[in-house]
């Protein structure tokens, strides 16, 4: 929120600013100085004042407000302009009394009100901050509310009001259908409510308006992103980039996005656009490591892996990376030391505490095995795959009432893959009828995760009853 708008001063004009200003300002910092003061017009007492607002020197601002009021002391301006004085040096209750001595000759007006309005933002009082701008509001024509609305949007945001805001918002878009800023904070209140199909549109509109905004194409492309409408993000990243070929954002986005889609060729093309404009970059080199890496270019994955962790050793990616391509390499007790430093960087990253499961579970370290890969379903208890390698690590391992036991241990209940564990149990244990009543329903509600059944317990593909009833479901 600014305090003291420039547009506060629109009515002064450049007729003020002639010779003569240099001498006031003469006159009154040889005052300032202990010299006498001889009179000063008020006109010139207005450009002395808006002077001192222009340079920021805000405390001789106030010097020459008072001494204004005190030639005349019924000029209701110098009052509102000590008041924004004041309000930019922090004294704000100071700055209220001010424009109370104006209210009370009933003389209100808009600069008035917009003062007093950004004063009470400043103090963070939005309730009184709102009552003054919108009575702002009923002082100007509909084409001159668009900043009001724009202030009155803030002070709802801090209440967490969106709702509000973003009315306040879509008015003043209405208003000024070209202002980016005011779109840009719309999508901003619409991405914090999740109506990413509102943040389009609005897009979408103010595009037509002006379809060379290389910075709208590239929002609507991150609202695509957030519904996963993945070729539309990529369209509209290349818009942008269209539009503003040295944009980087734009293009590491859209490298991003094809990674998503597993296109790793055209995620590295776009991957090395943004470096040609950025620069070496730790992160940029991490992304296109994974791309090569997934394209099973394990040189080049490594040399960029290393090129990251030279720039930034602090990316934790980066060593988990390189720890993979070395435990691909056949040696894992190499790639521990990667993987290991990777963990201290993100000890949150259950992805990390997964492939140490796997790599502990390659060397035959049984108590590091479930250590890890119970420490990753602890932060993630919901991932699938986690807990499908944990049950067969377990089932090679560990006898029924064992692989209970180290379940019991983590709470994975809305794992979709525990009623399939559940079956398993029950046909292990002979309760044959049991687990294929249950597995019939387990195709019904989720065919896909059901089927991975014949992943956990591999002798049930040799089961007629089993195969059947997948056979009919998928029917």
């Amino acid at each position: 929120q600014t305090i003291v708008k420039e547009d506060m001063f629109d009515d002064f004009n450049d007729d003020f600013f002639d010779a003569s200003l240099n001498d006031d300002l003469k006159k009154f910092e040889d005052f300032l100085k202990g010299k006498e003061l001889s009179f000063i017009d008020s006109d010139r007492w207005e450009a002395i004042i808006e002077h001192y607002f222009f340079t920021g020197e805000f405390q001789k601002m106030i010097s020459a407000c008072t001494q204004a009021i005190y030639f005349f002391p019924y000029h209701n301006l110098f009052f509102i302009r000590r008041a924004q004085a004041k309000s930019a040096v922090g004294k704000l209750k100071e700055a209220l009394e001010d424009l109370v001595v104006i209210e009370k000759r009933k003389a209100e007006n808009l600069e008035l009100l917009l003062t007093k309005a950004s004063i009470f933002s400043q103090m963070k009082d939005a309730k009184n901050a709102i009552k003054y701008f919108e009575a702002c509001l009923e002082l100007l024509n509909k084409n001159e509310q668009g900043d009001i609305y724009i202030d009155l949007a803030s002070e709802y945001r801090s209440l967490k009001d969106y709702d509000k805001a973003i009315e306040c918002l879509e008015k003043s878009l209405k208003i000024n259908p070209k202002d980016e800023n005011t779109l840009y904070e719309l999508a901003y209140y619409y991405d914090q409510q999740e109506e990413y199909k509102k943040a389009i549109q609005c897009y979408n509109d103010f595009l037509e308006l002006d379809p060379y905004s290389f910075t709208a194409w590239y929002n609507l492309g991150n609202a695509y992103s957030k519904l996963n409408q993945y070729r539309k993000a990529i369209q509209a990243y290349e818009y942008s980039v269209t539009a503003n070929e040295e944009f980087a954002p734009a293009y590491f986005n859209l490298a991003n996005t094809y990674m998503i889609l597993e296109e790793y060729l055209k995620a590295i093309e776009g991957f090395e656009s943004h470096l040609e404009i950025v620069g070496d970059d730790a992160l940029t080199f991490c992304y296109i490591a994974e791309c090569h890496e997934q394209l099973n270019h394990l040189k080049l994955a490594k040399s960029y892996y290393k090129k990251s962790i030279d720039l930034n050793p602090n990316i934790a990616d980066s060593w988990l990376g390189m720890g993979i391509i070395v435990d691909l390499e056949s040696s894992t007790k190499e790639a521990l030391k990667w993987l290991l430093k990777a963990q201290d960087l993100a000890p949150e990253n259950a992805e990390i505490h997964y492939v140490l499961a796997g790599a502990y579970q390659k060397i035959g370290d049984t108590e590091k095995t479930i250590q890890y890969y119970e420490t990753a379903l602890l932060l993630q208890p919901s991932n699938v795959s986690y807990l499908s390698n944990y049950f067969n690590f377990l089932s090679e391992n560990y006898s029924n009432t064992e692989i209970k036991e180290h379940l019991e241990e983590i709470d994975i209940k809305n794992n979709y893959l525990c009623p399939i564990i559940e079956i398993i149990f029950s046909y292990r244990q002979g309760n044959i009828n049991n687990a294929l009543l249950n597995f019939a329903k387990a195709l019904e509600q989720d065919y896909e995760n059901a089927i991975k059944i014949f992943e956990l317990e591999p002798e049930l593909l040799n089961n007629n009853a089993f195969l059947r009833l997948t056979d009919s479901a998928k029917k």
